[in-house]
C-alpha cells in the first residue's frame, strides 16, 4: 500500500450565476491493511466529513436519541444506543470499503469538532430501484431554522451526488443516476428544502403518517451545477 495520500478536490459552481459555493475533497486514507475513502465537503458555513465509529455519542445524544428530533423522522421513535451504534458502524464500514454512498457528519466550519459544533447528518443509502439512491438528513435541535439544513442538503444533493457517481457509486448493481427522498408532510423545514432541491412526485400514506416523495436525476443537476477537479 502506498504511503502517499493523493487528495483531489472538485470545486462546484452555479453555471448560470458563475458563482462557486461548495468544495468537495476526497482521498484514500491508509486504514490498517487497506485504504478508507475519506470525504470532506466545505460550504460557506459548514464542513461535512465521512462518518466514523467514534461519532456514536454525537449521533445518539444530539440526534437519534432525542424524541424532539425523531418524532418527524423514520418510524417516529428514538433509537436505542445499540441501534445507533449499528447504524453508525454501517456508515463507517461503507467508507472503509470505499463505497461512496454513505453518511457524513456536519459541523460548523472553522471551529473544533465538539458536541456544540455538531450540526447534524446527511447520507445517501441503497434504494429500491436500480441506480437510484435515497437521501436522508437530520439537523440537531439548536441549529434548526437557521438555514444550515438548506446549506448542507444543497451541497450534498447537488454536489456530492456528482462526486459519488464519479467514484463509481452503484445501487442494485446499476450506476448512480438519480436521487430519491421522502419526508412526513408536517415536517415543514424538510419539505421546503426538498421541494426547492428536487421534484415533488407524490404523497403516500405511510403507517406513521402521510409522506411526500421527491426525485431528481443527476443529468438535470449537471445542467445547473458544474464541478472542476484538481489535485490539492
Amino acid at each position: 500500500m502506498s504511503s502517499t495520500v493523493e487528495t483531489r478536490v472538485i470545486r462546484f459552481y452555479d453555471i448560470e450565476e458563475g458563482q462557486g459555493f461548495t468544495n468537495v475533497k476526497y482521498w484514500k486514507e491508509p486504514n490498517r491493511e487497506s485504504e478508507r475513502l475519506e470525504v470532506r465537503i466545505d460550504t460557506l458555513n459548514l464542513k461535512m466529513r465521512s462518518t466514523r465509529e467514534e461519532d456514536v455519542p454525537l449521533y445518539f445524544n444530539r440526534l437519534f436519541g432525542k424524541k424532539s428530533i425523531m418524532q418527524t423522522y423514520d418510524a417516529r421513535t428514538t433509537w436505542t444506543t445499540d441501534e445507533t451504534i449499528e447504524r453508525v458502524k454501517t456508515w463507517a464500514q461503507r467508507w472503509n470499503s470505499n463505497d461512496p454512498l454513505s453518511g457524513c457528519a456536519i459541523f460548523k466550519k472553522e471551529v473544533d469538532e465538539t458536541p456544540s459544533s455538531f450540526v447534524g447528518h446527511v447520507m445517501f443509502g441503497g434504494g429500491s430501484y436500480p441506480g437510484v439512491t435515497e437521501f436522508g438528513g437530520l439537523v440537531s435541535e439548536e441549529y434548526q431554522r437557521r438555514g444550515f439544513g438548506k446549506e448542507a442538503w444543497t451541497a450534498f444533493i447537488h454536489c456530492y451526488s456528482q462526486v459519488a457517481a464519479h467514484l463509481g457509486a452503484k445501487v442494485l448493481e446499476s450506476p448512480l443516476e438519480a436521487i430519491a427522498a421522502s419526508c412526513f408532510v408536517e415536517n415543514i423545514g424538510s419539505k421546503k428544502n426538498l421541494e426547492r432541491l428536487m421534484h415533488p412526485v407524490m404523497n403516500l400514506d405511510h403507517p406513521e403518517g402521510r409522506k411526500g416523495v421527491f426525485y431528481l436525476p443527476l443529468e438535470e443537476i449537471k445542467k445547473k451545477i458544474k464541478g472542476e477537479e484538481s489535485l490539492v
